[in-house]
């Protein structure tokens, strides 16, 4: 089953969307007969990627949830904290905002039992769109200002390859309210802005 599922992200890789179905299917009813919580989470994640790709994103939520599932049968939380960020990008996408937000703080939930500050930087700057879906502009602005307070105070793995999308969204939204919120949250440590958020009454903890 490595293999295979070595041939399958191989198949992804090259943007073989039609080989990469076939050993993912091939894949599933392996899995299914193992009982592999693991290898079905993988499964599914795979598949939600091609229909990513094919802008099929209501099917692509779908595969993710079944995904996220199979992670959390399995106890594998990195998984389940990188499946709830994807689930929280393709729900604010979707324009279901608060949907997204939910996702994303779970995921930061995560992120912070395992200091994980690259998935929490996921998690925020998913927080920072939801915001400007909903016209909070000044939260999204002091989200995003924390996040690039961060950046500037060490590496945040591979989150640099990823965040010039971020940017991009917030600078075509212009307006005082959202410099009012960048320089506030540029004061701020990236850990305050994390308790913050699920301190927040839509947070918890």
């Amino acid at each position: 089953m490595h293999l295979r599922h070595r041939l399958a992200v191989e198949a992804l890789g090259r943007e073989d969307w039609d080989a990469a179905r076939a050993v993912l299917e091939e894949n599933r009813r392996r899995a299914e007969t193992l009982g592999s919580d693991l290898l079905l989470g993988e499964v599914f994640a795979g598949l939600s990627w091609i229909a990513r790709s094919e802008e099929n994103l209501e099917d692509a939520f779908s595969l993710d949830l079944r995904s996220l599932e199979h992670f959390r049968a399995c106890g594998f939380v990195w998984l389940e904290c990188s499946l709830l960020c994807d689930l929280a990008e393709l729900a604010v996408t979707l324009g279901r905002c608060e949907e997204g937000e939910a996702y994303a703080r779970d995921a930061l939930r995560l992120a912070r039992r395992m200091n994980d500050r690259r998935h929490a930087a996921y998690a925020l700057a998913e927080l920072a769109r939801g915001a400007l879906g909903r016209g909070e502009d000044e939260q999204a602005g002091t989200i995003w200002g924390a996040i690039e307070a961060e950046e500037a105070r060490a590496p945040l793995g591979d989150w640099p390859q990823y965040r010039a999308a971020y940017a991009e969204q917030l600078a075509r939204q212009e307006g005082g309210e959202l410099e009012r919120g960048l320089r506030a949250g540029r004061s701020l440590s990236f850990d305050t802005m994390v308790a913050l958020v699920l301190a927040s009454p839509a947070g918890g903890d």
